[in-house]
């Protein structure tokens, strides 16, 4: 888990209220951060496509695609229910 990663999405979950799961795997660059709100997925990043953004661009690119993610889980009654099973995915962060 890397911690500006999760400093870099835990001001946007705390200003929109989402949740977010950090899903480990053996390779580092395959690291998954899953945001989602109330079970719907919005947005899935890996280790390897946060780091391919430049520092200065990443608020810029990330930002609306929280927002198009959120209003698409919101509309689409398919898309609702992507993260709610049984059993939690990885470890909640926030």
């Amino acid at each position: 888990m890397k911690k500006d990663i999760t400093e870099f999405f835990k001001e946007e979950c705390k200003k929109h209220r989402l949740s977010m799961n950090y899903i480990s795997d053996e390779n580092d660059s395959r690291d998954t951060y899953l945001i989602h709100y109330r079970g719907r997925s919005i947005l899935g990043v890996s280790t390897r496509s946060f780091y391919s953004i430049p520092k200065s661009a990443r608020k810029k690119y990330f930002y609306p695609l929280l927002k198009r993610g959120l209003m698409r889980a919101m509309e689409d009654p398919k898309h609702s229910q992507q993260v709610v099973i049984n059993k939690r995915l990885g470890k909640l962060l926030c």
